[in-house]
C-alpha cells in the first residue's frame, strides 16, 4: 500500500511540476509576443510634428473662437476639429457622410450650415485634405 501512496504522490509531484513548468514557458512566450505585437504600434503611434495650423470657428452671431496647435503627418481639418472641441471643450456632431452638421447648437438647418475653408477657399470634403505647416482652417456658419 505504501508504495501505491509513494506513486500517487510522485504522480501528483509531476503534474504540478508540469503545470508550473507551462505556466512559466506560457508567461515567457506570451510576454515575448506581447512585446513583439506592442513595439511596431508603439512606434506607428510616434507621430513626427510637420508644423502648426490655426483654426478659426465663426458662429455668425459675433461669436468667434480660434485655436493655435501642431499637426502631423496626414492630418486632416476633420482632425484639428476633434483637437480642438477637446482643448476648447466644445461639441460637435458630424453626419454620415462625415460633414459638420453642429457645433455646440448652431445646427446645420434650411437657411444656415456650417462651411469649411483652407486659406480662403472653401473647402468641400475636409476630411480628404492633408493639413500643411502654415494652413488656416476657417469653419463658418453662414447662410446657405
Amino acid at each position: 500500500m505504501t508504495n501505491i501512496k509513494k506513486q500517487k504522490n510522485n504522480d501528483y509531484f509531476l503534474m504540478l511540476s508540469a503545470v508550473l513548468l507551462l505556466t512559466v514557458v506560457g508567461f515567457v512566450v506570451g510576454f515575448s509576443l506581447k512585446k513583439e505585437l506592442i513595439v511596431p504600434v508603439a512606434d506607428q503611434l510616434k507621430m513626427e510634428i510637420i508644423g502648426s495650423v490655426v483654426l478659426t470657428i465663426d458662429f455668425g452671431n459675433g461669436k468667434i473662437r480660434s485655436f493655435e496647435g501642431d499637426i502631423v503627418k496626414n492630418e486632416t481639418p476633420i482632425d484639428t476639429l476633434i483637437q480642438a472641441s477637446k482643448a476648447g471643450d466644445f461639441s460637435y456632431r458630424l453626419d454620415e457622410k462625415s460633414n459638420l452638421s453642429a457645433i455646440e447648437s448652431f445646427v446645420k438647418n434650411s437657411e444656415k450650415s456650417w462651411y469649411w475653408y483652407l486659406n480662403g477657399k472653401k473647402m468641400l470634403k475636409p476630411y480628404e485634405i492633408f493639413l500643411q505647416d502654415g494652413d488656416k482652417i476657417s469653419i463658418i456658419y453662414e447662410s446657405r
